[in-house]
C-alpha cells in the first residue's frame, strides 16, 4: 500500500487456466502439488474435478490458480522458484516431464539446454505449465544454500517459490 502498510491484504502469485482440471492434473503430476482450497472450501483428498479458484499451499508458500478464458495470453513470468540446488531441482522437474524454454536474445541472453548462465554463475531456467503460464527457476549465487525458504513442491530441499 502507499504508506507501507498492507492492512491485512495478502499478495500471492495467481496463474490462470483455461481448463482448471487440466491445470490441477499438471500441478499434481509435474510439481507434486494438490490444491488445499477450492474457493473457500477445503479440498478432500482425491478430488479431481474443480470449477473455480484453487489455492495451493506448499507449507512455506501459497499460490492460486483460477479459471479464465484468457489464460495463456500473458507471456510474462508469473513467479520465480528460488532453489538452493539448481541442478538437482531442474533434474527432478525434467524427470517429472517439465520442459524448459530456450531463448536466444543475443550473446548476453542465450539458454543452452534450457538454462541461462549469467557472467556471475547464476543459473536460471523458464518453463510453462499446461495453461501457458511462465514460471522461472533460479538460484542466486550470492544467496546462501539455506535461502530456499519457500518450498514449491516439497522438491526435496531444492525448491522455493517467491513472487518476482
Amino acid at each position: 500500500m502507499a504508506n507501507g502498510r498492507n492492512h491485512g491484504v495478502h499478495h500471492l502469485p495467481r496463474a490462470s487456466a483455461q481448463e482448471i482440471d487440466r491445470a490441477t492434473a499438471w500441478y499434481k503430476e509435474k510439481l507434486g502439488l494438490d490444491p488445499v482450497l477450492h474457493g473457500n472450501e477445503r479440498v478432500e483428498p482425491g478430488t479431481r474435478v474443480f470449477e473455480y479458484d484453487l489455492l495451493y499451499d506448499t507449507g512455506t508458500a501459497r499460490f492460486g490458480v483460477y479459471e479464465s478464458p484468457h489464460a495463456g495470453r500473458n507471456r510474462a513470468t508469473a513467479a520465480r522458484i528460488v532453489v538452493a540446488d539448481f541442478d538437482a531441482a531442474v533434474a527432478e522437474l525434467r524427470a517429472n516431464g517439465v520442459v524448459f524454454e530456450d531463448y536466444d536474445l543475443g550473446d548476453d541472453f542465450r539458454t543452452i539446454d534450457g538454462v541461462l548462465v549469467s557472467d556471475d554463475g547464476e543459473k536460471t531456467a523458464w518453463f510453462r505449465d499446461s495453461e501457458g503460464t511462465s514460471w522461472q527457476s533460479g538460484r542466486r549465487t550470492d544467496a546462501p544454500r539455506q535461502a530456499a525458504a519457500l518450498d514449491v513442491r516439497r522438491l526435496g530441499d531444492h525448491g522455493a517459490l517467491r513472487t518476482p
